[in-house]
């Protein structure tokens, strides 16, 4: 339950949060819009930062002690974070993860080929 609850929040507020910095015109027609919307992702970032802070990562991966799927997604979206504005340093949790995921061999496998 806490992985399936970890995805469905990373792929409907997370990754829609982010996605309001490039992609206005999902929900949008005039720029003045986009603009808006662009200058939001700092702050709706930062507060999707300290919800995974709080309640997503429960150890050092999101099912505690164990690494499970919900991780590489986290991974993933959490490095967009400092491109949006938001100030990792102030999220230990978020760094200690992001620090142990860069050290797994198959993120150094798909940095190698220029994925991230």
């Amino acid at each position: 339950a806490q992985m399936r609850s970890a995805m469905y929040y990373l792929a409907s507020t997370m990754h829609v949060a982010h996605a309001h910095k490039m992609r206005g015109s999902r929900w949008a027609k005039q720029q003045s819009s986009f603009e808006d919307m662009t200058a939001q992702v700092p702050e709706t970032m930062a507060a999707c930062a300290d919800f995974v802070e709080s309640d997503i990562l429960r150890g050092p991966y999101v099912l505690g002690e164990d690494f499970g799927l919900a991780d590489p997604y986290l991974f993933v979206v959490c490095n967009w974070l400092e491109g949006d504005g938001v100030d990792t340093a102030a999220y230990p949790k978020i760094t200690t993860f992001m620090q142990q995921m860069t050290a797994r061999a198959s993120v150094a496998a798909v940095k190698d080929k220029g994925m991230l």
